[in-house]
């Protein structure tokens, strides 16, 4: 439902996959978790943020849909303040 979600928004996701945290980098400067009500591993990083997001998993379309406008907002307001140099 995720993937139709972002595909109705006009973003194709058709490349997009899972990783592991194997694959992440081992030096971040920002890494954002999405909460989802469960415990993230440590992974160091110089600023972290973790958004609360609700699992929309298992309900219905609009669940995934406000989600994925949430994060939307998020991003965008993350973007402004590195643009803005709060992560300097």
């Amino acid at each position: 439902m995720a993937m139709e979600v972002m595909q109705d928004a006009g973003v194709n996701m058709s490349h997009a996959s899972s990783k592991l945290l194997d694959d992440i980098p081992q030096e971040l400067d920002i890494l954002i978790t999405m909460g989802c009500g469960v415990e993230c591993p440590f992974v160091p990083c110089d600023y972290r943020e973790d958004w609360g997001l609700d699992d929309p998993s298992g309900g219905p379309k609009s669940g995934f849909e406000a989600t994925r406008d949430i994060v939307k907002t998020k991003v965008l307001d993350l973007i402004e303040r590195i643009k803005n140099g709060e992560f300097e």
